[in-house]
C-alpha cells in the first residue's frame, strides 16, 4: 500500500483544487489512511466462485410506455418566462 505523507496530501489537495489549513490537512491525511486501510481489508476477502456484477440489485428497470399527451401551447410556456425576445426565452449568459 502506498505511504501517505504530507507531500501526497498536498499533491491531492492541489489536484482537487482544495485549500486546507495544516490542521485540516492532517485530518484529511488520517481519514485517507483509514479509508485505504479498509480497502486493503477488502483485498483479503476470498471471492472464489463469486460472479462479477455491475449492481447488487436484481431488479430491472420498469419502463412505462410512451404516450403522446398534450403539452403547453407556445404562448402558455412563454407566458411563464421572465423575459422573451421574438418568441424565444432570454437567459443569463453562462459563457463570457
Amino acid at each position: 500500500m502506498a505511504r501517505i505523507d504530507d507531500a501526497l496530501i498536498h499533491e491531492l489537495l492541489d489536484t482537487c483544487r482544495l485549500a486546507l489549513n495544516e490542521e485540516d490537512a492532517a485530518v484529511a491525511k488520517s481519514d485517507l489512511g483509514h479509508v485505504l486501510s479498509h480497502i486493503a481489508l477488502l483485498s483479503e476477502v476470498d471471492l472464489t466462485g463469486v460472479e462479477p456484477m455491475f449492481t447488487p440489485s436484481t431488479q430491472m428497470n420498469v419502463m412505462r410506455k410512451d404516450k403522446v399527451r398534450p403539452g403547453l401551447l407556445k404562448a402558455q410556456a412563454m407566458g411563464n418566462a421572465p423575459k422573451t425576445v421574438k418568441g424565444m426565452f432570454v437567459v443569463p449568459s453562462s459563457v463570457e
